[in-house]
């Protein structure tokens, strides 16, 4: 159920700053809106995916026992893929939502 949530948050969210995005700066364009205000969950989860993958593969291999720097590494990896598709979801959605509604 929690992640549902947190699936729909970060849905929202970029919804919203696409939206606050439209009032504080009408000039700019619908594709600048919604790739700004798609970027910053992404973003998040990708810096904290790309320490993870460095740190793992910093760690000697003495530390890491039966592959679990290799695990980290892999997930790391497959949330930086969904991390991407939620920035492609999340600026569809701002970009839908800016098509229905009026500009200021």
């Amino acid at each position: 159920m929690i992640e549902l949530l947190l699936i729909l948050a970060a849905l929202a969210i970029p919804a919203f700053l696409g939206h606050l995005l439209r009032l504080v700066r009408p000039q700019w364009t619908a594709r600048r809106i919604s790739y700004i205000a798609a970027s910053p969950i992404p973003l998040l989860i990708a810096v904290a995916c790309v320490f993870i993958i460095v740190e793992a593969s910093m760690t000697p291999s003495e530390k890491c026992g039966v592959d679990a720097c290799g695990m980290a590494m892999a997930m790391s990896v497959i949330t930086l893929v969904i991390a991407f598709a939620l920035f492609v979801i999340g600026a569809i959605i701002v970009a839908l939502w800016l098509r229905h509604t009026e500009k200021p």
